[in-house]
């Protein structure tokens, strides 16, 4: 029994090293380069800030198209609009509320 308790930590040791050794063969011993970890770092922080200009973009092209049919709704207008109704803030809600 003694002489199987002294092989058993051997062939422990073995598999563990099997084990690294082929860790080391499947994955290699280099770390990756400077740039890359520099461009995977900086890459996701410049699609979220691309994202977000496109957002802010796509928002105010909303707005001003927003802005344009109210104001194409006040040329057009045939009724006969005081001037001191295009002055009234509550105006373009009321444009707004009206179109639907």
């Amino acid at each position: 029994m003694a002489a199987v308790a002294r092989a058993m930590p051997a062939q422990t040791e073995l598999s563990v090293n099997r084990a690294s050794s082929m860790s080391v063969a499947l994955h290699g011993d280099h770390r990756p380069s400077v740039y890359f970890r520099l461009l995977s770092t900086l890459a996701p922080i410049l699609l979220v800030v691309a994202g977000l200009y496109g957002i802010d973009a796509w928002n105010d092209a909303e707005e001003a198209a927003e802005t344009a049919d109210i104001d194409a709704e006040l040329l057009l207008a045939d009724d006969d609009v005081p001037v001191s109704a295009y002055a009234d803030k509550g105006f373009g809600v009321f444009l707004k509320n009206s179109r639907q």
